[in-house]
């Protein structure tokens, strides 16, 4: 399991809405701004980070990364609750079981520096692998002696030298890896299968067959009753029933081309088994996709939806009727798919407002996020700003505003009712594109008008029939780009 992050406009209910939420992606345009940390409905109840740490700057991007995934255990015998957290180079546990007074109880090196570290829990242990660096060794710890320390198990270059992410299943007691290097398979390997009727000693069961050629390597993997839901990376999302590892059978598969197909990264499977949720992670900016898999051998597109134009959503994990998300450079959003025709926004929480400016692309902000714990906290990694635990409020509702900014385009009255106008402000005559998305990633009105010098006035007409709700604007002209958030009354 993987999963999220950070920020872009802010969401903001109309009763509480008092200022607009101006983002930009410039071309040649210098901005200044200062900026409020955006949140909805969720609000910050502890922190922990340390910029003293190994860092490196994240690709396609000047930030820092320090922090990659995260996961959660509770102590049931003490109902005690803890975070293990990989970092660049080491593995942190922290005890979060008060969580404004987070205690780091330990640290372990993890044999390399990486930027991609994956940690799962089976009963009281934990199994970590690495990715994306020189070759290191799975590891596994023993958390029963928490909060005084942390047992290192093993650290075994057999089970694992590289590997891109795990899943275990408790049921049939078997630990999946993905995108993996081991002894038990020359090069990259799809996917390997181990038992864990002896947790401290993984046994391996064989491997991925990749039946008809469909798959190829395995990203990531979500398990239902030994059913695999693989990412196969450019190879889409690919079905197999794994029950009987020497008579695996290929149920079905999402080939491309799909609507906004890409690098398939990660997925979920609702509850009842019906409907699965996946994203893609490359090229950024790609939407979440909704689809129905009651028969799996014809999964069927429902909808695409996205917090805002430009996010990349990372990891998602559905419980119930929300759905939990992480979006580079978007923040930790959570979903309401109670309609399953209609997701909504229920919240979200900024944990990188670093990205003032637009969505840049590249690994940015939130990573993961863990939302098990029975206390309703959800603890969320920033790659950046660390570990962050989040409760529900729903008084909360903190625009992310810009300040001191060089701005030459505004869109309002926000929230609107009948029409939208936007004002230019440019030194010369523009042509201005206009595009409104719903939060599904859909296009709903759309044109441009050239705009000449001084303050002039772009009005969007046709749009007084839209129903109540949050609504995405981009504005494009030679020079810039506007992607704000806009609130129908």
């Amino acid at each position: 399991m993987n999963i999220y992050d950070n920020c872009s406009p802010c969401l903001k209910t109309p009763s509480s809405l008092t200022m607009l939420v101006i983002l930009f992606l410039g071309i040649g345009i210098q901005t200044h701004v200062v900026i409020a940390q955006g949140a909805y409905r969720y609000e910050k109840v502890g922190h922990w980070n340390d910029t003293n740490l190994v860092s490196q700057n994240t690709p396609f991007s000047n930030a820092k990364q320090t922090w990659s995934d995260l996961m959660g255990w509770t102590d049931v015998r003490n109902n005690r609750k803890y975070i293990i957290m990989g970092s660049i180079d080491s593995i942190y546990f922290f005890d979060i079981t008060n969580p404004d007074s987070i205690r780091k109880c330990d640290v372990f090196w993890g044999k390399n520096r990486v930027i991609n570290r994956d940690i799962e829990v089976y009963q009281h242990y934990a199994y970590c692998v690495s990715d994306n660096g020189p070759d290191g060794a799975f590891q596994l710890f023993d958390l029963q002696y928490l909060p005084d320390s942390v047992r290192l198990v093993r650290e075994d270059t057999t089970i694992s030298r590289r590997t891109h992410s795990l899943f275990i299943d408790s049921v049939s007691k078997r630990m999946y890896m993905n995108s993996t290097n081991s002894s038990f398979a020359p090069g990259r390997d799809g996917m390997q299968i181990f038992s864990l009727q002896d947790p401290e000693n993984p046994t391996y069961l064989g491997r991925l067959e990749d039946i008809n050629g469909v798959c190829g390597r395995v990203h990531e993997a979500y398990f239902r009753n030994d059913t695999a839901y693989c990412s196969c990376e450019y190879n889409g999302l690919q079905i197999f029933d794994l029950r009987n590892i020497n008579n695996q059978i290929h149920l079905g598969g999402i080939t491309p081309p799909y609507p906004f197909n890409g690098y398939n990264h990660t997925s979920w499977l609702s509850d009842n088994g019906k409907h699965l949720v996946f994203t893609d992670e490359l090229p950024y900016g790609l939407p979440i996709k909704l689809y129905d898999v009651s028969d799996v051998r014809s999964p069927d597109y429902i909808l695409n939806f996205n917090s805002n134009t430009g996010a990349t959503p990372h990891n998602v994990i559905w419980i119930g009727n929300k759905l939990f998300t992480s979006a580079y450079e978007d923040g930790m959003w959570v979903w309401d798919m109670t309609d399953i025709n209609a997701p909504t926004v229920y919240g979200y929480y900024d944990t990188y407002p670093e990205n003032e400016a637009g969505f840049y692309g590249g690994l940015s902000g939130c990573w993961g996020v863990y939302p098990f714990f029975n206390d309703g906290v959800i603890a969320a990694s920033d790659m950046t700003n660390g570990l962050f635990l989040l409760k529900y409020n729903q008084q909360v509702s903190v625009p992310k505003v810009a300040g001191n900014m060089n701005t030459t385009m505004l869109a309002y009255p926000n929230p609107f009712e009948d029409a939208v106008n936007v004002s230019y402000s440019g030194m010369q005559s523009e042509l201005v594109y206009y595009k409104l998305f719903n939060v599904q990633g859909k296009i709903i009105a759309e044109g441009s008008q050239l705009l000449v010098n001084g303050n002039n006035k772009l009005i969007m007409q046709n749009i007084n029939s839209l129903t109540s709700g949050m609504y995405f604007l981009q504005l494009t002209t030679p020079a810039q780009m506007l992607n704000q958030t806009l609130i129908k009354q």
